[in-house]
């Protein structure tokens, strides 16, 4: 049973906002783009382990996705966590590409299809740093003795495993995406004393999602960026130019002529991700390139925002809707 499910990469949807409203000639360009690309392949590695554990029972196995919780050293965040009543489960999703030698529990070296070589984490040490600071957590809150394993899971099937030489060879929590519930069965044969009821892996399960805290990142302070340095204006749903103009109840583009009545709802999400969930009346108008405050108030409302405060210093709260 899925006790929390996968959550949105709100991360990734701000790097696309970002990169789409940052100038070309701008040098943090590029470090957006590599940031999403990698933001992107890893939502897509934990995406991929939703296959294999869909095999578990719900009446043996609780699943909790995207758990971030806070200890004495601050966050700590799993992929995802199994818990059964004889043992727990850290999974940890890698969707690595090209070749991934690995010099035992120490080095990793990653060749892309271009042979340029990279040096990467140890992803073995990152969790078993997560097991640790999990029975740490669960110390605290009264919970003991219960054994923690752990698997690294390579989502991709195009990926090369190899060690870096013979006498230190690959971790065995190094497995594949079709690895992954034959090595479950054999742990429910190697951990088959209860530790806990059901009853308590609910309870359990219900003080990890309380303790939960979603990530939250300012894209703009990341990357050294200012709300000055973005783009601005309303951008083309069919050839993305930038900027329409809002005439006679919709917005014109400039270059293709595509006329659209709601494209300016995909400024406000950016402006949401990138900036602020509230945006006032001048922000609005900065934003759109609209100059009357009468249309961009009814703009507002039209996409029924929540207008809170008094006329003159009213704000409107933006609501995420997307794709």
């Amino acid at each position: 049973m899925i006790a929390q499910h996968r959550e949105e990469s709100i991360l990734l949807w701000q790097l696309e906002a970002l990169y789409g409203r940052t100038p070309a000639h701008h040098q943090a360009k590029s470090f957006i783009e590599l940031d999403y690309k990698k933001r992107r392949s890893g939502v897509k590695g934990e995406k991929d382990l939703e296959f294999p554990l869909s095999f578990l029972s719900d009446n043996d196995y609780l699943i909790l996705h995207d758990i971030r919780i806070k200890d004495k050293n601050g966050y700590f965040q799993i992929d995802t966590l199994v818990l059964s009543m004889c043992y727990f489960l850290i999974v940890e999703a890698k969707n690595w590409y090209g070749t991934v030698l690995f010099d035992g529990e120490d080095q990793v070296v990653r060749i892309g299809d271009d042979g340029k070589e990279e040096g990467l984490p140890n992803p073995v040490s990152q969790v078993n740093l997560q097991r640790y600071r999990l029975q740490e957590w669960l110390s605290s809150n009264g919970i003991i003795n219960i054994p923690i394993d752990y698997y690294v899971v390579f989502t991709s099937s195009s990926t090369i495993i190899k060690s870096i030489s013979p006498d230190k060879p690959i971790p065995e929590a190094i497995i594949r995406n079709n690895q992954l519930l034959f090595r479950i069965q054999d742990m429910n044969e190697k951990y088959n004393t209860p530790r806990l009821t059901m009853e308590q892996l609910h309870e359990l399960s219900t003080q990890i999602i309380a303790a939960h805290t979603p990530r939250t990142v300012n894209v703009l302070e990341k990357y050294c960026m200012s709300i000055d340095e973005l783009i601005k204006g309303v951008f083309c749903p069919k050839c993305a130019a930038v900027p329409m103009d809002w005439q006679h109840g919709k917005w014109v583009c400039r270059s293709c002529h595509h006329m659209s009545k709601n494209a300016h709802v995909r400024a406000f999400h950016d402006h949401k991700l990138i900036i602020s969930d509230t945006i006032t009346n001048r922000e609005a108008r900065e934003l759109l390139g609209v100059d009357c405050p009468d249309v961009i108030r009814r703009i507002l409302l039209k996409e029924k925002y929540s207008c809170i405060g008094t006329t003159k210093n009213c704000y409107y709260k933006l609501e995420l809707h997307h794709k």
